[in-house]
């Protein structure tokens, strides 16, 4: 594999060469990033990067030495944070009981119900105090509902009497 001047060729994280699958003859050397990437970099200031992992770069220092050097920073947390997939299910629930209201109250009698289920269903597991909170609000909203769907289903019933 030619590697044009001034560039470096490509390696992958155990020193293999993804072209041609032979081993590079030297080795990368892992250093923490402290004092000795500093003094490397106090005698020349330039790292060739070549690639990066998950938790390090794979950089050359100099014409021959290639440097795994950790990287100082931490994973961010995704934003927004997922809620648990049971209070997503209690929401869906919910909404359908919402229109569920438009089928005479039979509608939201079934969803509602299922809806509370999934809200008392999440108290079991491990959650934050907010989403205990939103279950609780689902718990209301849902027991509401289901007293709409119930007074809205015996007017059917009267009605068709």
């Amino acid at each position: 594999m030619s590697v044009p001047p001034g560039e470096a060729p490509r390696l992958s994280a155990d020193g293999q060469d993804p072209a041609g699958g032979r081993k590079d003859s030297r080795q990368a050397a892992t250093l923490r990033a402290g004092p000795e990437v500093r003094s490397l970099l106090a005698q020349d200031p330039f790292l060739l990067y070549l690639d990066e992992s998950g938790d390090r770069y794979h950089v050359r220092h100099g014409a021959d030495q290639e440097l795994m050097v950790p990287k100082d920073r931490s994973l961010p947390e995704p934003y927004p944070v997922p809620r648990p997939a049971l209070l997503q299910r209690a929401y869906r629930w919910l909404w359908l009981a919402c229109l569920g209201l438009l089928l005479a109250g039979l509608g939201a009698l079934l969803f509602a119900s299922l809806a509370a289920a999934a809200a008392v269903g999440l108290n079991f597991q491990p959650i934050s105090r907010n989403d205990r909170i939103r279950s609780l609000v689902i718990l209301i909203l849902a027991s509401g509902l289901w007293l709409g769907g119930l007074l809205l289903a015996a007017v059917l019933l009267v009605h068709l009497i």
